[in-house]
């Protein structure tokens, strides 16, 4: 993934991802990160998924969920981050939480740890 410093929102005290670039076999391809549906943790990967498919990013989960408005994207488990603006339903099962984003046919579930952004829906 490159970051461009046009990607970078000005007056910021850390640097907001604004899209993100990965080379897709001979094409580059940049998504904005507010069409991202949601980032997951793949091996030595991130996966990153959006209304038009998904790529492969060599950054870490972490990096991005710093450089990403907490507001916009909640970490729902230690290996993935959504973008609430596409939450479609919460289920609760059990103990359990999952989620469907939409758009998505797969869901994902939330970890214990993140189970309070869910308490007031």
């Amino acid at each position: 993934m490159q970051i461009d410093s046009s990607a970078i929102e000005a007056g910021t005290t850390s640097p907001r991802l604004r899209w993100i670039s990965a080379v897709d076999g001979s094409q580059i391809r940049v998504v904005p990160v507010d069409r991202v549906v949601y980032f997951q943790a793949d091996h030595k990967y991130t996966r990153v998924v959006s209304e038009r498919g998904e790529l492969f990013i060599r950054m870490s989960l972490r990096d991005i969920s710093q450089r990403l408005d907490n507001e916009q994207f909640w970490q729902v488990h230690r290996s993935a981050i959504v973008n609430i603006a596409f939450l479609e339903a919460a289920i609760r099962e059990d103990n359990r939480i999952r989620i469907i984003m939409r758009g998505r046919s797969e869901s994902l579930t939330v970890s214990e740890q993140y189970h309070h952004l869910f308490r007031t829906m």
